[in-house]
């Protein structure tokens, strides 16, 4: 049975395709409803970035995804310095990540937007358009650079202070929002009654453990209120961290994972050699949606659950990243 009705449906892409038309991105005439779901796509082309958007709205579930698809593809020699580079992208963006399709080595741009009312929160999904498209001009050349002969590190730290500025908003949070919102998200942990274990709150910072009866994997959550973007941040990490020896298998591991996840992705973490699940949400108007903040904590929680006991057992095997997430989830299919 449909989540939405046909009504619904319908505004939500209209809703979409009108904050495409905003930003001058043309839609494309080829819209179709196909398994529950309603797809459209447009065109994005610059000096920087050929690449084609997809808008996918699914019946099953509360968010609308998006996936801005780049060419040319990477070659196979090259994969292993792409998966770096995208790692360290990914560990620094809250609110999309880079993931490679496994069988045509194509890159895409992904998010997705959680749909707490069952309508488009149109501020939200235009800021989200503007900042994934500000994102592909910066760093779809570095990614073409490193799949050529560009050495992945040296590029990321070249690269980071741009990347800091467009994600940058004027005017900062003032402190009676701050402490509303931070209030906000204190309820909502006390609504889900997930742990014994108390909020611990360091400045503009939540932290939190879980531990679960079916999980032998401790975790915890930080959750932060950037108010310099209006972005809260959540981040989901086991204990384990990766040997060295293993970084370039579970990079390529990881990469694997995000092909199938819109709304969070994981990296790891550069200096902790950690792997970290990460979601962002935005802030409208210096008010948080309560109902998309539960939404994404749980959204995080599930998928931290099913997938870091995976990546617990590549650290101790040497099965192909690949087949082992074919083994477990099945074989990834590709959007072209």
């Amino acid at each position: 049975m449909s989540k939405y009705s046909p009504n619904k449906r319908n505004q939500i892409i209209r809703d979409a395709k009108q904050c495409f038309q905003s930003l001058d991105l043309p839609i494309n005439n080829n819209e179709f409803d196909k398994d529950s779901e309603i797809v459209f796509t447009s065109q994005i082309c610059n000096d920087h970035v050929c690449a084609i958007a997809l808008v996918s709205l699914h019946d099953q579930v509360d968010f609308i995804s998006i996936d801005i698809n780049f060419s040319p593809k990477v070659p196979s020699a090259k994969m292993v310095n792409v998966w770096q580079l995208l790692n360290l992208l990914n560990g620094m963006m809250p609110i999309y990540h880079y993931s490679i399709c496994p069988r045509c080595n194509g890159i895409s741009l992904r998010s997705a937007l959680f749909l707490s009312e069952e309508i488009l929160p149109k501020g939200k999904f235009k800021r989200l358009v503007q900042d994934m498209l500000d994102d592909a001009y910066l760093c779809f050349p570095l990614i073409e650079e490193v799949a050529k002969a560009g050495n992945p590190e040296i590029l990321y730290d070249r690269f980071m202070d741009d990347h800091k500025d467009i994600m940058k908003m004027e005017g900062r949070l003032s402190k009676e929002v701050i402490s509303k919102i931070l209030g906000d998200m204190k309820s909502v942990f006390a609504e889900l009654k997930m742990s014994r274990t108390e909020v611990e709150i360091r400045g503009n910072m939540f932290i939190k453990d879980f531990v679960f009866q079916d999980m032998d994997i401790p975790l915890r959550m930080g959750i932060e209120l950037a108010h310099e973007n209006e972005i809260i941040t959540m981040n989901l990490a086991p204990p384990f961290t990766v040997p060295h020896e293993k970084i370039p298998m579970v990079t390529e591991l990881v990469t694997h994972l995000n092909r199938g996840h819109g709304p969070n992705h994981f990296f790891i973490h550069r200096e902790s050699h950690r792997v970290v699940l990460l979601k962002g949400i935005m802030i409208g108007n210096g008010i948080l949606d309560k109902k998309e903040f539960k939404m994404a904590v749980c959204a995080l929680l599930e998928v931290g659950c099913k997938v870091f006991p995976i990546i617990k057992e590549q650290l101790s095997t040497n099965e192909k990243p690949d087949a082992l997430v074919n083994r477990i989830f099945g074989i990834t299919k590709c959007n072209e």
